[in-house]
Parts: structure tokens; sequence; C-alpha cells
């Protein structure tokens, strides 16, 4: 009866509510063809730092014991050069990306990606994870920023943090944090140049900083965390092409 009911009231649908539905389906998988598009795009530690105004009070004040969740990680360059970097404490990463690379299962490790969208995070487990990561990527895509953030909430845990970049004209980044303000974090948000960068601290943990607050310390320490950074970044990419010259050699 429950199935008869549900196809029932789909046909009761309007024509201009059909075509409403399907402009929004086309429009979202449009924007994961974009998404696609920027995908093979180097984007390493450097990036995330120069992105997201600095990272050093985020990884500062994660809950300790739980790892960095890291939203459309790309290839996992970044993720595999905050090992080598003092200030992201070798806090263990997940990625998630949508769509497979050979280069996640160096970064990561064999279990500890995921090929999956922003808003269904398949394999993470609620209430597991420390900290989220997105720069330009799975959040800024996304057509449904509120549903983004209620699987963002579902998955970390009470006092874990949210940091992302968004676009300026992304037409529906407000609802992301309308909807994080209404489950009750604390959120700031700063625009620099066409983009949005949001912090986001989920309450209920122990709150050791206010949002505002670790946007302006990552902010000023951001040339000195740049620095370590770009030494991690040239160590990592001289072992990749090292690698893959050994490789050439042996084949």
């Amino acid at each position: 009866m429950k199935e008869a009911s549900q196809i029932s009231s789909v046909s009761l649908l309007s024509l201009s509510e059909r075509r409403h539905i399907a402009g929004e389906i086309f429009y979202a998988r449009d924007k994961e063809k974009s998404a696609l598009r920027t995908y093979n795009v180097f984007r390493g530690a450097a990036e995330y730092v120069r992105n997201l105004c600095g990272l050093q009070a985020f990884f500062d004040n994660v809950p300790e014991g739980r790892p960095i969740l890291d939203v459309g990680a790309g290839r996992g360059y970044a993720a595999e050069e905050f090992a080598d970097v003092a200030f992201s404490h070798e806090r263990r990463f997940i990625g998630t990306a949508l769509r497979f690379n050979r280069s996640l299962v160096n970064a990561f490790g064999e279990g500890n990606f995921h090929i999956t969208s922003a808003e269904v995070l398949r394999g993470v487990e609620d209430e597991s994870i420390g900290g989220i990561l997105g720069v330009y990527s799975a959040p800024a895509y996304s057509v449904n920023h509120a549903q983004v953030a209620r699987r963002f909430n579902e998955v970390l845990v009470p006092g874990g943090i949210i940091k992302v970049s968004l676009f300026l004209t992304s037409p529906s980044r407000t609802n992301f944090m309308k909807e994080l303000s209404e489950l009750g974090y604390d959120v700031m948000a700063q625009r620099v140049d066409k983009r949005i960068i949001v912090v986001a601290i989920k309450p209920g943990g122990e709150k050791k900083i206010s949002a505002r607050e670790l946007l302006t310390k990552d902010n000023q320490t951001r040339t000195s965390q740049e620095h370590q950074v770009g030494m991690a970044t040239l160590s990592n990419h001289f072992r990749r092409t090292l690698g893959r010259g050994l490789l050439r050699f042996v084949g």
C-alpha cells in the first residue's frame, strides 16, 4: 500500500513541478562533472593552508584521538604531506572522493578512504570524526548544502570542528551555515577574495576555542605555516618523483 501511495503522489505532480525536479537533478549532475574536471589538479598541504587561511589552530583544537576527514580529497596529496608537518600533530586522515585513483591508497591506506558524496559519506561512521576539511571540494559544489551540513553533524564527535572554503557565488552556501547554526554550532565565516571560509564547532564537547578565535589565530600564523608546509611539499614531491623513476627502471 505504501508503494502504491508513493507512486500515486508522484503522478499527481504538476508539469511545472516535474520540470523543476528535473532541472535540479540536471544541475546537480552538471556540478558533479565540474568537480570531476578539476579532480587531477594538484592540491597539496600548501594549497590547503593557503585556501583556508591557515590550519594550525584547527589541528591544535580538534578533539584528540579522532581522525580528520578530508572531504573531496582529490589524489590525497594534502593528507600525505601533512604527515610531515609538525603542527598537524600526526593526525590520522580519512578521505572521500568522487572517483577512485591509486594515489588515494598511498595517501590514506587501505580502508581509510571512501568513494562517496558529501551528502552521503557512505562508509564514514557516525560520531567518529574529530575534524572536517574541504578545499573547493564537495561542500563547494553541492546543490544541497543543508544536507551536507546535516551529514557532517552526524559523523562529527561533540566538539568536532569543520573548516571549509565555499565559492562566493554558490547559490545555497548560506543554507550550509544556517543549518549548522540551527544545530547549535558556533559558526563564523570570513570572505577572502572570491571565496568564503567557514569554521563551525559542534556543541557538546570540551570547547577550548571559539570559531572566531580559531579563524584569527590561523590567519596570524599562516606565513610560518606555509613555510613548514612548503618543506613537506618539496620532500613528498621528491619521493613521488623518485618512486615513479624507480617503477620505470624496474619495468
